[in-house]
């Protein structure tokens, strides 16, 4: 099996509950979402090539990789590493390669990690057993011009917690500064009746200058949380604060 990829690059994990850690990224080509604050927007279409980034050495990878291939070049190009975070765009869109790829790196001994945008629940059913954490978004509307996905997210959540599904959950809800505290309010329910027990990160919308939604206003909205799930938390983007990739 084989995938379309961004990137492949070592750092430290930069938000949520594994901010610091150091870990191997896997970053798929490919969105299905158009998200306003969206990062990695280089990441939504597929290319012909990937960016390899080991050390100080920077070369590029041809599309489609192979999952054998990719294995082997996270063990030879970062030996010193023992975990793999799997992002992108969305790596659910290649659910199959995500999994071949996964099985490969879990009998080499990483510890794995998926990233996803929280809107593909059969996908996640397939592959959610090979890892340790998986992080899901749940996107508001004013992220989406409007659009609500809350059927979307209610289904993978609810997916996840049927069970076979990694032994740590965690929720991240973007606040942008346009977004209405109603709006969070809701995804703070919509994450009380399908996965209560998943921990949830609000996390402000960041530029090259720093947050862009004010302290009070996150304390403000993880009290409101607090009322309505066990485990909330706030998450800053650590690796924008440190200017790291």
């Amino acid at each position: 099996m084989s995938g379309y990829m961004s990137e492949i690059f070592a750092s430290f994990e930069g938000e949520g509950g594994r901010v610091g850690m150091p870990a191997v990224f896997l970053r798929l080509s490919g969105c299905n979402l158009a998200c306003s604050y969206c990062d990695t927007g280089y990441a939504r279409e597929r290319s012909d090539s990937a960016t390899l980034i080991a050390g100080r050495r920077e070369s590029r990878l041809a599309n489609p990789v192979g999952a054998e291939k990719l294995a082997g070049i996270v063990a030879a190009s970062f030996p010193d590493y023992r975990d793999v975070r799997i992002t992108g765009g969305e790596p659910l869109l290649q659910a199959e390669f995500v999994a071949e790829t996964a099985e490969l790196l879990r009998d080499m001994g990483f510890g794995l990690h998926l990233e996803t945008n929280g809107t593909l629940p059969d996908e996640v059913g397939r592959v959610a057993r090979l890892f340790d954490t998986i992080t899901a978004d749940v996107k508001l509307p004013s992220t989406q011009e409007g659009r609500s996905l809350e059927a979307e997210h209610e289904a993978f959540l609810a997916a996840l917690a049927r069970g076979g599904a990694a032994r740590d959950v965690s929720v991240k809800i973007v606040v942008i500064p346009e977004c209405p505290d109603d709006e969070v309010l809701d995804a703070f329910s919509l994450i009380a009746r399908t996965n209560p027990r998943a921990r949830v990160y609000l996390q402000p919308e960041f530029d090259e200058s720093g947050p862009l939604v004010s302290g009070e206003r996150v304390m403000r909205l993880l009290k409101a949380g607090l009322g309505w799930l066990p485990d909330v938390r706030v998450s800053l983007q650590m690796h924008k604060i440190l200017k790291m990739r």
